[in-house]
């Protein structure tokens, strides 16, 4: 079994020798340290293998955070990351502040500030910062973008390079591939793109809003509403 060079380290994974017959033993041969660094928790076969100065990582699962080297900056303003599931993060190197859950989310991540969950969440995101994804597939195909917010099953899945979007519900803004600023609440989108635009609602016939009925103004600007959705 590798030693350990630093404290406060917990890593479990691919023993080193052949377990022995005992419990106990069996159960140490299961750690081994993929760092010489401190505070990093590792449990999973390659997860966090390339650790060299990052701090505060936690990488669960096989090849979590396997190209991870310096980023993590421990406890503090610069916080470290946690990616919990196969082959999460597994191209981060010195992001710090991700958080991934489910397998391969953040798979190509690079950058920082992303909250990744669900499997295959924003996959493909490499250089894109402070984004929140929520749901299986949800922003898959997200390279660039940043400070997006997409909730749902594959919200936002095409969106690409554009930034600022929100998308909540199943398949919300699956059509928008190049729109910034767009909000959409259970719609898709329309085929051609588009940006700075509202949209609530899909299929619907009819909508009820509180605190509207009876009220007046003296100015401000007229709303109409037609079938275009």
């Amino acid at each position: 079994m590798k030693r350990l060079t630093s404290h406060r380290n917990t890593s479990m994974g691919a023993s080193w020798r052949r377990p022995p017959v005992t419990l106990f033993l069996a159960a140490l041969s299961l750690v081994s340290i993929c760092s010489a660094q401190s505070q990093d928790t590792v449990y999973g076969t390659g997860a966090c293998a390339n650790l060299t100065a990052g701090l505060g990582n936690s990488c669960f699962g096989y090849n979590a955070g396997y190209n991870t080297s310096t980023g993590g900056e421990g406890i503090g303003p610069n916080n470290s990351n946690a990616f919990f599931g196969d082959y999460t993060g597994y191209s981060n190197v010195s992001g710090d502040s991700n958080a991934f859950f489910g397998a391969f989310a953040g798979f190509s991540n690079t950058a920082n500030n992303n909250t990744l969950i669900g499997n295959q969440a924003g996959y493909s995101t490499t250089t894109g910062n402070d984004n929140v994804f929520l749901g299986t597939f949800a922003g898959q195909y997200n390279t660039t973008g940043s400070s997006n917010t997409f909730v749902g099953y594959q919200a936002g899945g095409n969106n690409g390079e554009n930034s600022n979007n929100i998308f909540v519900g199943f398949l919300a803004g699956i059509n928008n591939a190049t729109g910034t600023n767009d909000i959409y609440v259970g719609n898709q989108g329309p085929t051609a793109n588009e940006s700075n635009t509202m949209r609530l609602g899909d299929t619907q016939t009819a909508a009820y809003m509180a605190g509207g009925y009876g009220a007046t103004s003296s100015s401000g600007v007229e709303v109409f509403i037609d079938s275009r959705v």
